[in-house]
């Protein structure tokens, strides 16, 4: 015979939530698929679980490939704010309107490429 639970341990409060007969059947399946005998333990133990981290595992060669791009586009950075240095300090040479298109194309293009690249390496 199972023990008495304490006052606080009963469960009073009632909580009632609406689903379409679609809903249900799936709320129904994942209860059995993770091995809950009620809908009410999967609910109480999906809501009240603690989160879990996931770690993401990545495949050396994807890893060495990611970060030879990272070096990649940081040599590219490098060359670009090189030349654009050199450009400023001879006053001499004028650059062109179609120059300062290009540069600022490419410049935007690594900027794009940098902000991919950091959003991916996050998730590493």
């Amino acid at each position: 015979m199972r023990s008495k639970k304490r006052k606080s341990e009963l469960r009073v409060r009632q909580v009632k939530v609406r689903l379409t007969p679609t809903e249900h059947f799936e709320t129904e399946t994942m209860a059995l698929e993770e091995g809950f005998e009620t809908i009410s333990h999967f609910v109480r133990h999906r809501i009240f679980r603690k989160r879990l981290t996931k770690r993401i595992v990545i495949e050396l060669e994807f890893q060495k490939v990611f970060n030879q791009l990272a070096r990649e586009l940081n040599r590219l950075g490098n060359n670009v704010n090189q030349i654009a240095k050199r450009l400023n300090a001879n006053n001499n040479y004028m650059l062109e309107q179609h120059d300062t298109v290009v540069l600022n194309q490419v410049q935007e293009e690594l900027n794009k490429c940098y902000l991919l690249l950091e959003k991916h390496l996050t998730k590493i």
